[in-house]
């Protein structure tokens, strides 16, 4: 029975190695020690071993498995299998090395082979040549890549068609219309642009046969003579070279054509009579060289003869004509080998081939001009080169360069232009906004406060119109933002109709308002935009009404749940448009009439604004009117219809006096300025000085402990820059920091960045209201202003005597360390005066401390003893409180950052 078994078992063996020899996939098997026992026919074609070469062997010198993207050898897969006790797989992109050296791609799998009781017995795997699919990605990949050079080839060729003498048309192949042609094309062919792209190729092309398309055969870089007609019938030889180009789902077929009708009359001459052909060849404008290539007994071109050039030819290439005539190409060419091969073969290929080559653009022998060369067979072993002189072009196309550069020039200039424009406007219209803040401080009545806050609300549209106005590079890229937010649009009219009634009622005019009861109050949307456009058109409408009536009527045109869209009416009773005037409007720097420049002045933008703004809040703009009679402007808008329906109060400005007094100086050279921020200031309680210029300030400096220092930065001498470097360098000798706010008029953007960049601590913009300078003072001496200073650049090394601190870029000598034990002293001071709440000798001590922590670089430090320094002058002990806590904290931080870094101080008594 046993001996029965074993045989059966013997079969199955011998039947499962018949079934593993016909699979089509590798199959390797070993031992649990890696020898082989068994390999199939698939393995032996993908290793290169014969089975009775590799049983026997260790699994990994057969299955020698490499790393592609490293070349390096890569981990026993069998190894992996072992230790993981589950079928492994390959790494992508893994390759064999087979017997014969060949590098082969796998896909494997690798799977441990068990007992009944699951004990591994050896190991097997399965593996599979997949060079061919790695291969077919690849040839995918270069597919694609081919694509997209194609795509960026047509791309070039659409923007080299605008500037080339040669027509070119594009052409869908599929259905042989033209796509899309260049000015050549329009004006050799004689159509329009419209009627050229209504044609097929067949419709400019003599003797068409649509039943034999030889554009089925088109391939790349083809090169082909054919006969085109004109609009006017007339038909003319060409020159045609194809290129094809796919673009998404289809292909276009660029043909680049030339008409050759010049060339063929000089090759028709050079055949009807000698002396004809003289007088031709040699007055003709081109450089023209007649030869022959010279051939070997074997037949391989080894030179080429000038049988004839004219004089154009001769002197484009640097020679004597007669010198030239009867002589090997080798003989007067003196440039390199590679070059003299380089043209022999061109010439050669189109001698014997009869094509036709043009080889672009090259200098001439001096570098003074500019050619083209094209390459021409007449008949079998004879070429023509004609050189065409291209420098007046290459003229224009430098002056064209040249003109280009001067507009960015200019470009450039108006930027620098508009930057200072907007310096000199905002200065003056920071002084208006001060005194409007200033007075609405003051005890008014409701009557002069609505005024006031009309005269504010109008500051504000201006100072936001300056911004975007002035913004260049927001006007010149299309970028100014259209806000949606929630206003009232109703009572926006009636504020911009009290905004222009004082207008009117100078020159005597009704100035009315009408709307429909229907239109919802609350919409979302620009209002500061909407405002601006019903400010210019009610402008000119009073402006060109000298009798009658202007009035500005809102119109519900339609809505639903969520949106209204309404139409704005401004109607006027004024001198009205002429019809030869109806083209000017909308437009740039224009008014109908040049005369009312002087009469009624204005720069002519607003219309052309106001057209901008309503489209792009996706309005749309037009008017109606008659000469003498009066004129109306009308705009649509669609608005969304705004569920927040409450109003939004304007807040009285809080000027309630901070309990800290800060002593402030103010440095402004405008007198104006000055005395609107010294008056806000004090309205607040602030103990305030002012100066006009730089070299005051430092004077002051010298005598006076200032906590703020507001600083123009635009003053004659000394401008605020140079003030606050040189107080910066005043201030790095005796270790105390001024807070310094730049006050400018400098508003672009990046401005703010480059001021605290260059030692200020904050920045605030012309024009600001009271509250916006508050809010710059408040923050800048809050305790949440506060922001630890990192020291992970701060490094200390040891070198001798020396501690050098990059930071700070200071080298501290011995001093250093008793600066530091003075600190640690001053920090446990001012923890014991806490204790026994002495605030005069805490404010002494921070001021102390903060001495002592710009002398060793601890720039955090210094901020909070700063701010304990202000909190005992005002009396706040809970507030001292904290902040000595978080002065503990920081220098402890301090502390343990410089043991680190140097590694060597080793001080007891440098604990608290």
């Amino acid at each position: 029975m046993k001996i029965k078994r074993e045989h059966e078992d013997c079969l199955k063996k011998e039947r499962m190695a018949t079934i593993l020899e016909c699979v089509g996939d590798g199959v390797v098997s070993t031992d649990v020690n890696g020898v082989i026992e068994f390999i199939n026919n698939a393995g032996e074609l993908i290793t290169g071993w014969k089975s009775e070469e590799a049983i026997g062997k260790h699994f990994d010198e057969i299955i020698n498995l490499i790393d592609i993207a490293t070349n390096e050898p890569m981990e026993s897969v069998r190894e992996l299998t072992l230790r993981s006790g589950d079928a492994v797989g390959l790494k992508k992109r893994s390759v064999i090395m087979s017997k014969d050296g060949k590098k082969i791609y796998l896909s494997a799998s690798c799977s441990p082979i068990k007992d009944g009781n699951g004990i591994i017995s050896g190991v097997v795997m399965v593996f599979r040549d997949i060079t061919k699919i790695i291969k077919m990605e690849e040839e995918l990949r270069n597919e694609r890549d081919n694509l997209r050079k194609k795509q960026e080839d047509l791309e070039k060729y659409q923007l080299l068609s605008k500037f080339t003498l040669d027509i070119i048309l594009f052409i869908d192949l599929s259905s042989r219309r033209i796509i899309d042609a260049n000015q050549a094309a329009i004006k050799v062919y004689g159509y329009t642009r419209e009627e050229l792209l209504s044609l097929s190729i067949y419709d400019i092309r003599k003797y068409a046969d649509r039943t034999n398309e030889p554009m089925q055969g088109i391939q790349n870089n083809l090169s082909f003579e054919a006969v085109h007609y004109r609009k006017d019938k007339t038909f003319f030889p060409v020159e045609v070279n194809c290129q094809i180009i796919k673009t998404g789902n289809k292909c276009v077929l660029i043909s680049i054509i030339r008409d050759v009708s010049e060339r063929k009359q000089v090759i028709e001459s050079l055949y009807k009579s000698e002396v004809k052909f003289k007088k031709l060849f040699m007055n003709f404008k081109s450089g023209l060289g007649y030869g022959k290539i010279l051939l070997d007994e074997n037949g391989v071109p080894v030179d080429f003869e000038y049988i004839e050039v004219n004089e154009a030819f001769a002197e484009m290439g640097g020679y004597e004509r007669k010198k030239i005539i009867g002589k090997r190409f080798s003989e007067v060419f003196n440039g390199s080998a590679d070059t003299a091969q380089l043209i022999l073969n061109t010439v050669a290929k189109v001698a014997l081939e009869g094509v036709y080559i043009p080889e672009g653009d090259y200098y001439s022998h001096d570098d003074s001009k500019w050619y083209s060369r094209l390459i021409y067979s007449p008949e079998k072993y004879y070429f023509i080169i004609i050189l065409t002189d291209l420098t007046e072009r290459k003229k224009a196309e430098y002056e064209l360069q040249k003109a280009k550069e001067d507009a960015e020039l200019a470009n450039k200039a108006k930027s620098e232009f508009l930057a200072n424009m907007s310096h000199e406007i905002r200065t003056p219209l920071n002084g208006i906004t001060g005194m409007i803040d200033l007075t609405l401080s003051t005890n008014i009545d409701d009557e002069q406060r609505g005024y006031l806050n009309t005269a504010q609300k109008c500051t504000k549209n201006l100072i936001k119109t300056i911004n975007d106005v002035l913004d260049f590079s927001k006007i010149e890229v299309g970028k100014l933002i259209i806000e949606n937010i929630h206003f009232n649009i109703i009572e926006l009219v009636g504020e911009i109709i009290k905004l222009h009634s004082p207008f009117a009622a100078q020159k005597g005019l009704e100035l009315n308002v009408k709307h429909s009861c229907t239109i919802e109050k609350y919409v979302m949307g620009d209002p500061n935009r909407l405002q601006q456009v019903l400010n210019n058109l009610i402008h000119n409408a009073i402006k060109f009404t000298e009798n009658g009536e202007v009035c500005l009527q809102l119109t519900k045109l339609s809505s639903d749940k969520d949106n209204i869209e309404v139409q704005f009416a401004v109607i006027d009773t004024g001198i009205g448009i002429s019809e030869d005037g109806n083209e000017k409007l909308f437009k740039s720097f224009t008014q109908v009439d040049g005369s009312f420049s002087r009469k009624y002045g204005g720069t002519g933008l607003g219309l052309a604004i106001s057209k901008q703004l309503v489209e792009m809040m996706d309005g749309r703009i037009w008017f109606e009117s008659q000469e003498g009679k009066g004129c109306t402007f009308y705009f649509v808008i669609k608005f969304k219809i705004s569920k927040q329906q409450e109003e939004i109060s304007v807040a009285k400005i809080n000027v309630e006096k901070p309990p800290i007094p800060l002593h402030i100086l103010i440095v402004e050279d405008d007198e104006v300025n000055r005395e609107v921020t010294s008056l806000m200031l004090k309205k607040r309680g602030y103990l305030v000085d002012s100066t006009d210029n730089g070299e005051s300030a430092l004077k002051l400096l010298e005598s006076n402990k200032y906590d703020i220092i507001f600083m123009d930065i635009q003053m004659s001498e000394m401008d605020g820059m140079s003030v606050t470097k040189e107080i910066r360098k005043r201030e790095s000798l005796i270790g105390e920091r001024t807070l310094i706010i730049a006050m400018t008029a400098y508003a672009l953007q990046g401005d703010r960045d480059r001021f605290i960049s260059m030692g200020m601590d904050e920045y605030i913009s012309k024009p600001f209201q009271m509250e916006e300078l508050f809010n710059v003072i408040d923050k800048i001496t809050c305790e949440d202003h506060i922001e630890a200073i990192p020291y992970k650049n701060f490094t200390v090394s040891h070198n001798g005597d020396f501690i050098v601190a990059p930071l700070l870029n200071i080298e501290a000598k011995d001093e250093d360390l008793r600066s530091m034990e003075k600190l640690n002293l001053s920090i446990s001071t001012i923890n014991n005066l806490l204790n026994i709440g002495d605030l005069h000798l805490i404010e002494k001590e921070a001021h102390e401390i903060k001495i002592l922590s710009n002398k060793v670089g601890a720039e955090s430090l210094k901020i909070i003893a700063f701010k304990i320094e202000l909190a005992a002058r005002k009396y706040e002990l809970e507030k001292i409180r904290k902040l000595v806590t978080k002065i503990n904290d920081e220098y402890h931080r301090f502390y343990k950052l410089m043991i680190k870094s140097t590694g060597d101080i080793n001080n007891e008594d440098f604990n608290s």
